[in-house]
């Protein structure tokens, strides 16, 4: 279903736009619904075609558009910000990498430490097997000098 501008169209209230901003994209707050409708409906329910007469009170005190900032300086603002934030996270990822290189030397160490404990408990283990053969080998000797 196409929508055209001259439909009633409503927008949401959306929480991070300024009511200058909505009013340059030509909508305005419809006081009995709460939501931002575009100005050429209240135009046509109007029948008058004068786009300052038909927005609130609070749209005409905003500053135009002239006197906010250009585009260019805004999307300056945003690329210092977004600089900002990429510094802060390319320091995060450096922090990361030195904690994910201690976790590995850490496990490398932990894993040595576990390898050298197993390995000493199979010499035990094999210690233990051989005297147990060994003394099978002198109880069978004590028993078969007795049976004799």
């Amino acid at each position: 279903m196409d929508v055209s501008l001259d439909d009633a169209i409503s927008l949401p209230k959306i929480k991070n736009l300024d009511r200058a901003t909505f009013s340059r994209m030509g909508y305005c707050e419809d006081d009995e619904t709460s939501t931002r409708v575009h100005k050429r409906v209240h135009q046509r329910e109007a029948n008058n075609d004068n786009d300052d007469e038909d927005l609130p009170q609070t749209a005409l005190d905003e500053p135009s558009s002239s006197v906010m900032p250009s585009s260019s300086a805004t999307n300056m603002g945003i690329d210092a910000r977004l600089d900002d934030m990429m510094e802060k996270i390319n320091e995060n990822a450096k922090h990361l990498h030195l904690l994910q290189d201690t976790i590995e030397d850490r496990f490398v160490e932990v894993d040595h430490a576990i390898t050298y404990h197993l390995d000493d408990i199979d010499q035990h283990i094999q210690c233990i097997l051989e005297h147990q053969e060994s003394l099978r080998g002198h109880i069978v000797q004590l028993f078969s000098k007795r049976g004799h």
